[in-house]
């Protein structure tokens, strides 16, 4: 079943142990060659950023995915995503905020950095994309995505 989501799955998991990394060859994703990533893992938390966009990720059901990745709220552009789900309760949202970066001078239009974390609730595989717009822009789903990113949940 495709299914859209705004503002959620993004996070995709992988499978390990605290202070490893899952290192996966991933696949084909929108019909590119994938790259080889590592992705961190602390704890039974899977760390993904913009670095780990292309990868196929392994996580098992329980783990949590948590994704972080850079913008400037100020500039009327956020993260959008748009989530390709085999089953609509794969996944739980646990958080989804904007942490502005340090601000010591006080100075406007200082960036930083959306974090979405989600708990993995059942096997199977869920492809997540988003793309960086505007908020009052609908996320048009023919667009290469920004960030994408396949976990497969076992």
């Amino acid at each position: 079943m495709k299914k859209y989501l705004v503002l959620m799955a993004i996070l995709l998991a992988a499978c390990g142990e605290q202070g490893t990394s899952n290192k996966d060859t991933a696949g084909d994703i929108s019909g590119e060659v994938a790259k080889v990533t590592e992705v961190k893992v602390e704890g039974n938390v899977i760390k993904l950023t913009a670095e780990s966009s292309g990868a196929v990720v392994s996580a098992k059901v329980g783990q949590e995915l948590e994704l972080q990745l850079a913008g400037n709220a100020t500039t009327g552009y956020n993260w959008q995503f748009i989530t390709f789900v085999g089953d609509e309760n794969m996944v739980e949202e646990l958080q989804s905020e904007y942490i502005p970066d340090e601000n010591p001078d006080g100075m406007v239009g200082v960036g930083g950095k959306s974090v979405y974390r989600l708990k993995l609730l059942k096997a199977g595989e869920i492809v997540v994309s988003a793309n960086y717009v505007r908020s009052n822009e609908e996320v048009d789903i023919n667009k290469k995505s920004d960030y994408t990113v396949k976990v497969v949940i076992e």
